[in-house]
């Protein structure tokens, strides 16, 4: 393992090979803790101990929980989501309700592929999308 932080100098740290066992009788020197190994459990803690700390995960990451109660629903797939939104797109609008575009209509306009059912990727998209449309193609919910 080696170390990078701005506490290294700009230089790698690299652990240390633990010395090699004193002879029989003799006494043992007083063990140094390795810098590299030091340096990783400072910023460790530090990490730790800040006050406003985020993990940031992919979807796929809670797929390993398994659900509280016996035979109950995991945490949603990509497709699960992806699905959910299309049909909550897709939903009819009470009459006299204005006009929201079809899910399709949402994918041609942000140029996201038909056959690709990435649902990150079509976010990302939307939100550029956002940044250079105008008008009522802006405003399309």
């Amino acid at each position: 393992m080696k170390v990078f932080s701005s506490r290294t100098n700009g230089q790698w740290l690299a652990l240390l090979l633990p010395p090699a066992p004193a002879a029989a009788g003799a006494p043992a020197a007083p063990a140094l803790e390795d810098p590299a190994v030091s340096e990783a459990k400072r910023a460790l803690s530090d990490v730790l101990r800040c006050t406003n700390f985020v993990v940031l995960s992919g979807l796929g990451t809670s797929l390993c929980v398994q659900p509280a109660v016996q035979g109950g629903a995991k945490a949603p797939t990509m497709r699960d989501l992806w699905q959910q939104a299309e049909a909550a797109q897709n939903t009819p609008v009470p009459p006299g309700a204005a006009q929201k575009p079809t899910f399709q209509g949402i994918l041609q306009l942000v140029g996201h592929p038909q056959d690709k059912t990435d649902i990150e990727a079509l976010l990302s998209r939307c939100r550029l999308a956002e940044s250079f449309l105008g008008g009522a193609q802006k405003t399309d919910r």
